[in-house]
Order: structure tokens, then C-alpha cells, then sequence
């Protein structure tokens, strides 16, 4: 259960939280992540999903996450001690389309939500449910009608008298509230005002979540920017509020024409209410400034000078706490061992040393494109990744032999995502090169006398130079897979297969005849059998029998077979009796960072 104000337990706590070097977050969402997180696999590499890769309101989603998992959750209805609003008009547009983007998608959750409880024997309180999908879905009716009523030629008979009366509880009920809270009765005009001119920001939200209904595809996540000056808001949400202010005033001249007192009324009242919000909540003249740059953007756009590439500095070493390297910033931003830059771990007697800052390594991607807007250095800003290592083990000893490198990305997606999304942008192969370059570099703190595994696209496979560049950056043995449906003769046949001291690897689908023909052809010093002919494995004889079959023959020809994704002991055990020399797998040993290795072990 979940029941204290946040201020409370920070005053009380405060200096507890200190000492640890902790936070109320941490300390009150660690238990909650960890019951509402998802989990997912793709070959061998686990996907956790927690709140913001699979929902755009991340805190309404995950209230209901919570309930659903047996959370009492309690709401403190309080004035705010720090105000939950964006400082300007641009960052509160995204805000905004981002609520009205995920109302309409919340009701599929609420529904299991509801759906679980019964089952649990729980009543659903209708106050609850109702204030649920009123909160987040209203801004999706409400919109519409407002739309209705804006557009629709009205005639003297159409506005009655009851259709005010409707809305009338509503206000009055917002009014109150306002009341109770330390604000203003009247303050409800400026909040309907308000909404006047954000109508565009909760249209567009409800046509995305409309359009993931259809296509079944979920919006990409649109974090509030927090920005020291202003954000610039789309033009279509500045324009859009002034054509609004136009009309209204257009139909509150016709309507004195006409004689029209009723919506004479409700159009001066839009039109005065919406002015008042534009000049308040957005300003003249940061309304004109969002424009022009807009328009600016539209007619001129710079070109970047090409310049030539500095070189880095060699010489001062790289010390960071624990010795251990491959994360994104350390290859992107600090060089590698191939640029000069030497790397070594930090002295025991100074823990607290950090890395000291070198130029970035030039000739690591040398053929790198530059970004849209000319500036090299956010070639990756998408890309924020670092580098984990699956141990592969000896299944005759258990001792690991090799560790094949991961690779994670911040953003939740999968590698292979990311490398599609960099290649369509034109920068798969430096991508992938940075990938290598972050496992080399990580790859001095493994244990001695074991190899380490790479996983190459194509591009990269077939570019002789940067091949060059990582083998000479290896510390250790290296074994190169290359990913993807390859056609892995003619790849032999070009810079991969005339590497100098580089064993390769072949990723094998199933168990059979083909297994035996590639072995024949292609003369791996692996093959990595696939989880789909690992998995039941200890269930299927005659799966057994060929595998000890495939065992011998790649024996016979130098090549040693790896099980990959061993999930359970009788699938070791299985694998084992069949003769198989090596495995990996979650069983045998999950991928973790470089400062989780054991820290007894001889490095590189």
C-alpha cells in the first residue's frame, strides 16, 4: 500500500535518503517497477518494458498497472506544492497531445483492470471507474462537441435553452473544486479559455490514438521538455487559435445582423475568452516570434561548411572508478585503443579518479556521415547504448571459454531495431562499428585466456578497412559472427575470410542435413546452434541422435558446435550426454555489464 504524502516522508526522511545517496523515487518505485514490468526475448537478448516503452501517459498507465497487481493507491486531492504545468505555451502543447493521445488508448487498460478485480473477487467502486475514464477520455469527447458547437451553422432554434443547462453542472462542479483548492470561482472562464486554444493539441492527440487503434503501432514517446528558456510551438498551434478568435468574432458580427442574441452570446464569449488566453498564456509577441522562426525554417535552410577532420590527441590515459569500458560514451567520445588513446584501469589506490576528457577519435569512423544539420558529433544522439558479455561455457567443465558481446540500448529497442534504423538513415555500418569498437574496449577487463564474440552486419563484413581497425583493437582472441540471412560463402570469400588470426562463426537455424553441408563448405571454427533446435531438445531422441552425429562430424573438420539459448538443466544435461563441447544461454549465465565480471580473474 501506497499512502504517504511525498513532502511528509521527504522532510522526515531527508537526511536518511542523503546518507544513502538515494531518493523518494528510488526508493518508493523500486518495488513497483519490478511487479509491472514486462519481459520479453528476442534470441538471446531479454527486453525489459516498463512504463515508458509501452505507453505515452506514463503515470495514469501505471496507477492502473499497479492496481491491477494489488496496489491500494490513494489520491491526496491538495493544492500543488510544485506546479505540474510546463513554464510555457510549446512544452504544454506536447503535454497535452500526449494525454489526449493516450485518454482514448487507457480505456482498453481500465477494462482489465476491472476485468481482474472481479476475478479477484474485489468490487469495482463506479466513482473510481468513472473519474478514471472522465480524467483522461474527456478531453477526447469534450473536444469533439466544442468542434461541434464551433463549426455548426446555428440558427436561432437550435441553441435552447437546456443545451447551457447541461454543461451548467459541469462548471459549477469545476468552479467548486477551484474553490476548495486556493483558486478563484472565475478562474473557470480562463481554464475554458484556455482549452479554446489548446483545441488543435487535443485534436491531433485523439487522431493519433485513433490511428494506433487502426494500425496497431504505438506513437513514439514524447517526453515535456524542460528547457531553460521557451519551446517553440508548431505553427498549426499558434495559427489555429488566432483563425478560432477570427471566426467567433466573424459569427458575432453576423449574429447582431441576424438578430441571433443566443449564439450572439456564446460567440462573443469564445472570441473575448480565447483573445484573453492568447495575450495571457502565450503572448503577442512569442506567438509572432514561434512563427518566424517557423517561417525561417521553411524558406532558408543552412548548409554546413565542410571542414577536415582533426586529429586526436595520443598520450594521457583513460581512468575511470572500475577500469571497466564500452559504453557509448567511451568509444564516441573518448576514442578507442586503434586512435592511440591508451587504456588502462585505474589504480587501486585512487577509486575516485574519473575519466579525464580526449578529442574523439577520428580515424574510428572515418567515412561516417554527418547529421542533418552538419554537426558530426550527433551522428548518434539517438543511439545511446552500452555493452553487455554472455558468458559461453564449457559444458565438460563448466568454465567459460568465451563471452560474446551484447549490445543494450537506453531506448528499450532490440539491436537489430536499431541497426535497421540506422542503416535506413545511412549510418548502419559506423553504427555497427561503434558496436565493436565499445566491446573491444570493454573487453580488456574480461577474464585471460578466453575469446570474445562479435556479432557484424554485412556492410561491416565487407569493409576490409574497418575489419582492419577492430582486429587490431582486440585484446584478446576474436571470433566474428555475422548476423542476418548472409551468404556467408561469398562473404569468406571477400575481407572477412583473409582476416589473420580471426575465427568465424556461423549461425545454424536447425539440425540438419544443411547443418553438415555448411560445415563441409564453409569450415567455421563454430557453429552456434540455434535455440529452436535447442529447446525441448531432452524430450526428442531422435533430436539427440543427430546432434551427436553433427557433434562428430564438426569435430572431424575443426569446427566445435555452441548451444545457444539454454534455458533449463535438462536441456544442459540433454546437450551434454549428446556431446555438444559448448553452450550459452540464460541458464549457464545471463549477459551482465563488464563491472559484474568476476573481479578475481586474470584480465586482458
Amino acid at each position: 500500500m501506497l499512502a504517504i504524502p511525498m513532502r511528509g516522508f521527504m522532510w522526515v526522511f531527508r537526511p536518511l535518503l542523503r546518507a544513502l545517496n538515494s531518493s523518494a523515487n528510488a526508493l518508493l518505485r523500486k518495488r513497483a517497477l519490478d511487479d509491472i514490468v514486462e519481459i520479453d526475448h528476442q534470441g538471446n537478448w531479454e527486453i525489459r518494458r516498463y512504463i515508458q516503452d509501452r505507453t505515452v501517459i506514463e503515470d495514469t498507465e501505471s496507477t492502473i498497472d499497479l492496481g491491477i497487481h494489488g496496489w491500494k493507491l490513494y489520491n491526496y486531492p491538495e493544492r500543488l506544492a510544485y506546479s505540474a504545468t510546463p513554464p510555457d505555451f510549446g512544452s504544454l502543447c506536447i503535454q497535452r497531445q500526449r494525454w489526449a493521445n493516450g485518454g482514448l488508448l487507457i480505456l482498453s487498460k481500465l477494462r482489465k483492470q476491472s476485468r481482474t478485480r472481479r476475478e479477484n473477487g474485489v468490487q469495482n467502486r463506479f466513482g473510481e471507474v468513472f473519474l478514471r475514464v472522465n480524467y483522461m477520455a474527456s478531453i477526447f469527447w469534450s473536444s469533439l462537441c466544442l468542434l461541434i458547437l464551433l463549426i455548426y451553422p446555428f440558427n436561432s432554434g437550435l441553441l435552447k435553452p437546456v443545451l447551457p443547462l447541461i454543461a451548467l453542472p459541469y462548471f459549477l462542479m469545476m468552479a467548486s473544486d477551484l474553490r476548495y483548492c486556493g483558486y478563484k470561482r472565475l478562474d473557470v472562464f480562463r481554464i475554458y479559455g484556455f482549452n479554446l486554444i489548446l483545441l488543435t493539441v487535443n485534436l491531433s492527440g485523439t487522431f493519433a490514438s485513433v490511428l494506433q487503434l487502426i494500425t496497431g503501432e504505438k506513437s513514439s514517446f514524447k517526453r515535456t521538455p524542460k528547457v531553460r528558456n521557451r519551446t517553440t510551438a508548431r505553427a498549426l498551434f499558434i495559427v489555429t487559435p488566432f483563425l478560432l478568435i477570427a471566426f467567433s468574432a466573424y459569427n458575432a458580427v453576423l449574429d447582431v445582423q441576424r438578430n441571433q442574441w443566443n449564439h450572439l452570446f456564446f460567440a462573443a464569449l469564445n472570441a473575448s475568452l480565447a483573445l484573453y488566453a492568447m495575450v495571457a498564456f502565450v503572448g503577442i509577441g512569442n506567438s509572432v516570434v514561434d512563427l518566424w522562426l517557423h517561417l525561417r525554417g521553411w524558406l532558408y535552410r543552412p548548409t554546413a561548411v565542410k571542414t577536415a577532420p582533426v586529429p586526436a590527441e595520443r598520450g594521457g590515459p583513460i581512468r575511470t572508478p572500475s577500469g571497466a569500458f564500452g559504453d557509448w560514451a567511451s568509444v564516441l567520445h573518448t576514442g578507442s585503443p586503434t586512435s592511440g588513446v591508451r587504456v588502462q584501469r585505474a589504480p587501486a589506490a585512487s577509486p575516485a579518479t574519473t575519466a579525464t576528457t580526449q578529442e574523439p577519435a577520428p580515424q574510428l569512423f572515418k567515412n561516417r556521415r554527418r547529421s542533418s544539420s552538419g554537426a558530426q558529433s550527433g551522428v548518434f544522439d539517438e543511439y545511446t547504448f552500452f555493452t553487455v558479455f554472455q558468458p559461453i561455457i564449457d559444458l565438460h567443465t563448466g568454465a567459460p571459454v568465451g563471452y560474446e558481446a551484447l549490445a543494450r540500448f537506453a531506448d528499450g529497442q532490440s539491436p537489430q531495431e536499431s541497426l535497421a534504423e540506422a542503416k535506413s538513415a545511412g549510418i548502419g555500418v559506423e553504427l555497427d562499428t561503434a558496436l565493436a569498437h565499445a566491446a573491444l574496449v570493454s573487453a580488456h577487463a574480461l577474464p585471460a585466456d578466453t575469446w570474445l564474440a562479435i556479432n557484424v552486419s554485412v556492410g561491416l563484413a565487407n569493409d576490409a578497412e574497418l575489419l582492419a581497425g577492430i582486429v587490431a583493437a582486440a585484446p584478446c582472441p576474436l571470433v566474428i559472427e555475422v548476423g542476418g540471412s548472409a551468404d556467408m560463402a561469398s562473404l569468406l570469400d571477400g575481407p572477412l575470410g583473409r582476416l589473420p588470426e580471426v575465427m568465424v562463426a556461423i549461425d545454424d537455424a536447425g539440425a540438419g542435413y544443411e547443418s553438415l553441408a555448411r560445415i563441409e563448405q564453409l569450415r567455421p571454427a563454430f557453429m552456434k546452434l540455434h535455440r529452436d533446435a535447442v529447446s525441448g531438445i531432452e524430450m526428442d531422441a531422435a533430436r539427440q541422435t543427430f546432434v551427436k552425429t553433427l557433434v562428430a562430424f564438426a569435430d572431424a573438420h575443426g569446427c566445435k558446435i555452441i548451444a545457444e539459448g539454454v534455458e533449463t538443466e535438462a536441456e544442459q544435461q540433454a546437450l551434454q550426454a549428446a556431446g555438444v563441447p559448448l553452450a550459452q544461454g540464460y541458464f549457464v549465465g545471463r549477459p551482465v555489464p563488464i563491472d559484474r565480471m568476476p573481479s578475481n580473474a586474470t584480465q586482458h
